[in-house]
Formats: structure tokens, C-alpha cells, sequence
């Protein structure tokens, strides 16, 4: 068959199902919608990224002070209270130390925010090292942020942990248990 009589037989049906087509997709259509809802689960995490450390003393007489233990902590939430929240990061021991003769203590080194610019900050409470008890003992404030995600932390709080010596120790071992929590100020 030659081109004409294809044309002639087949082309203009096909003009008209595709002006057909072309008019369809310019009609009204129906369409079916659906809502879609997502949700964050709070989070509110603190967790080190050193595990348990041992603190030795190169002396045995008051006033001597043990090696110095730096431990990065890794922060991170999403409900906090807006603005500043006082002693979000407390430390505890699990009890007094034997006697009186050692006392625990911390310092904030620094925070080092990883998430946005806009989220909240830990700031020290205290400067330099502070006694912690089985009471606690406030380490770090959250600061209020520069933007609307002020109610969020994800960055890593370090701290230095040390043991002095209140009075001549026997010589011996003793362990305690260090809790380090993060609170969201509600």
C-alpha cells in the first residue's frame, strides 16, 4: 500500500482519537484526596560515649587530687522548654563516698552544638569543679536559643570528672555509680 492510501485510510482516524484524547483530558475529572499526618515522637536523650572510667590517685594524703577523666556526652531533644531551663544536665552519685575521705567532682568543658544554629544551648552552671553528692548537683543550663527551635538540643556536652581526697586514704578500691541526666524544665 502507498503512503497516500495509508494516510487516507488510517490518518485521519487517527487525527481524530487523538483530538478526542486531547479534549477528554480537558474535561471535568473526578479525583480522590486523602490527609496525610506525621508526627514526631518527643525525644529527650543524653548518653556518653566513653563508658565506665577509673580514677587513680598518685598519692595517698589529703588534698591529692586523681587523674583527670574527660567524658564527651552525645545530647539530644526535641521538647524542651522554650527559653532558658536551669540544671537541665544534673549529675548524682549513687552514695556518699566512704566516710568523707573522696569527693567526686565535674566541670563543663564546653557544648558543641551539631544540630541548626537556631536550636538551644548548654551553658556551664558553675565554673571549675563542684562537688558532686547523692543529692546532685546541677552541671549545665540550657541557654535560650537564637530562633524558633529553641526548644531543641542535638550536640555534645563534655565534661571532666576527678576524685580529691578529703583526708589520708587507706589504700583500697571504691566504686560508685555516676548518673547524668538531661531534663526538659516542665
Amino acid at each position: 500500500m502507498s503512503r497516500a492510501i495509508l494516510w487516507k485510510k488510517w490518518g485521519a482516524r487517527f487525527f481524530w482519537i487523538g483530538l478526542l484524547f486531547f479534549f477528554s483530558e480537558l474535561a471535568p475529572s473526578a479525583w480522590a484526596g486523602f490527609g496525610l499526618e506525621g508526627e514526631a515522637p518527643p525525644i529527650l536523650s543524653i548518653r556518653d560515649t566513653t563508658g565506665p572510667f577509673l580514677l587513680e590517685f598518685d598519692d595517698f594524703m589529703s588534698g591529692s587530687a586523681s587523674n583527670v577523666q574527660r567524658v564527651t556526652y552525645r545530647v539530644r531533644a526535641n521538647n524542651m522548654s522554650k527559653g532558658k531551663v536551669k540544671g537541665a544536665v544534673e549529675a548524682r552519685i549513687s552514695s556518699e563516698l566512704d566516710s568523707k575521705e573522696i569527693e567526686f567532682e565535674g566541670d563543663v568543658l564546653g557544648y558543641r552544638n551539631l544540630g541548626d544554629p537556631d536550636f538551644g544551648r548548654l551553658e556551664e552552671t558553675h565554673q571549675g569543679f563542684r562537688k558532686v553528692t547523692d543529692k546532685g548537683m546541677a552541671l549545665a543550663d540550657k541557654a535560650k536559643g537564637s530562633g524558633a527551635q529553641d526548644d531543641c538540643l542535638d550536640g555534645e556536652l563534655a565534661v571532666a570528672w576527678r576524685a580529691v581526697l578529703k583526708k589520708p586514704a587507706a589504700a583500697g578500691k571504691t566504686e560508685i555509680s555516676l548518673l547524668v541526666t538531661l531534663t526538659d524544665g516542665s
